[in-house]
Parts: C-alpha cells; structure tokens; sequence
C-alpha cells in the first residue's frame, strides 16, 4: 500500500526546531563524485552493518536521470536486501515525478519532479517509525513507517538486486550516517567535502558510517575501508 504524507504533516513532524540553512559557503572547487549509470553498470557491494540504518539515520546522494520513455519499472537507485525482502530500497519514480521507498513489508512515495533536467539532492531522514524525504535542501515528504532489520545479501547502487529496476543516469556524493541529519546540515553541507579541513567539521562526522568513492567504483565504510587504510599507513 502507498502512503504519502503532504508537508503539513512534515512540519508537524519537526515542530519546535530551529533551522539554520545556508550558515556555511560552498567548498572552493568541490564537486561531488557521480557515477554514470547506462542500465547495464550497477555497482553490488558486500553487505555490512555501516550500511545499515534499521536503528534510524540518513542516506544522502545528488540524482539526475537520463530517460524520457516510461521504462515500465521505477529505477532503483539503492537496495539492501536479502531473502526476507528488502531492509531498503530507494527508487526514483518511472515517470520522473517523485521517489519510491520500500522497506520490508512498507511502501511509500514522496512527489517531486525530477524531470526538469537538473540534478537535485537527495536525503532520507531514517527515524524509528517515520521517513522524512528533504530534496534539495527542503522538507518534501513524511513516511509513516521506518526501515526494518532484515539480513542483506547485498548491497546494490543502481539496480534492486544486481539485474533488475536498473537506473540510467548520474547518482554522486553519497554519505551514509548513522543518526538522522538535522536539515540545516543537509542543506549546508551538500555542498562541502565532508573532510575539508578548511570547513567547520561536520556536526555529525562522528556518525558518518560509507561515504562513495564512485571513481574507483565503490562506497567505502569509514570502520572497514577506512581503519584498514589507517592501520596500514601506521
């Protein structure tokens, strides 16, 4: 079943809190990595726990697809899923008027038009029983339900399970955190390399769990890929 809550039920959602966008500069030269996906070229990554966001958190990444034809599917730009089902799986829709979400049993959708040939950024605000959709920057959508635990067999960038719903266009500066992203962050620091060391530090770069290395075709988890890089300089 589809579910879509409007902005008022968003606002309602995040009564009380204070907002503070555009605080920060965008980083001098920064440009996020994008990945062209064609159909054919979806990434599959071994399943981990940074992946995973069963006890709430934030995907976030910059879309913009590259079809005018109804595919006769909705694209899948992330999937973690297994046997059981999917324990997420975000996809723009076919007709390039909003995003799909699935998690276990739970389907919903947020409206936006994707089809004006720009590239937008996207974040999925994870809460325990709630999802809230922010595309560039602003509030769009609220979910009622959250994603549930399910073991993953793996984890795919531009198809649901390495062949099917392949996505055709550009999918860039993915970070994965493990507690939900206030909305001034998203907004400020989407466009701020989250290592600069010339930006004030990230308010929640201690829970950031996989950020994309798309131009060596991967999405590198900060206690995996990352500790191993840091034993082996020492």
């Amino acid at each position: 079943m589809r579910r879509l809550i409007t902005a008022i039920g968003v606002g309602a959602f995040y009564a009380g809190t204070v907002f503070n966008a555009g605080a920060l500069a965008q980083d001098a030269g920064y440009q996020p990595d994008f990945i062209e996906l064609n159909g054919t070229n979806g990434l599959s990554l071994i399943p981990d726990p940074e992946f995973s966001l069963a006890e709430g958190g934030t995907v976030e990444f910059w879309v913009e697809p590259d079809w005018e034809e109804d595919p006769g599917y909705d694209p899948v730009i992330i999937s973690s899923a297994g046997e059981e089902g999917a324990a997420y799986m975000i996809a723009l829709l076919r007709d390039r008027d909003g995003l799909g979400i699935l998690s276990g049993e739970e389907e919903g959708y947020v409206p936006f038009d994707f089809a004006d040939g720009k590239v937008h950024h996207v974040a999925v605000n994870v809460y325990e029983e709630a999802v809230v959709v922010f595309i560039d920057g602003e509030a769009q959508g609220l979910l009622e339900f959250g994603f549930v635990d399910l073991t993953a067999s793996g984890v795919w960038i531009g198809t649901a399970d390495g062949a099917t719903a392949p996505f055709k266009g550009a999918v860039g500066g993915m970070r994965i955190w493990g507690v939900p992203v206030e909305q001034d962050a998203l907004a400020d620091y989407r466009f701020i390399d989250v290592f600069s060391e010339t930006s004030e530090p990230h308010p929640d770069i201690d829970y950031l769990q996989a950020i994309s290395d798309f131009e060596n075709l991967d999405v590198l988890t900060i206690e995996g890929d990352f500790a191993e890089a840091d034993a082996s300089a020492q």
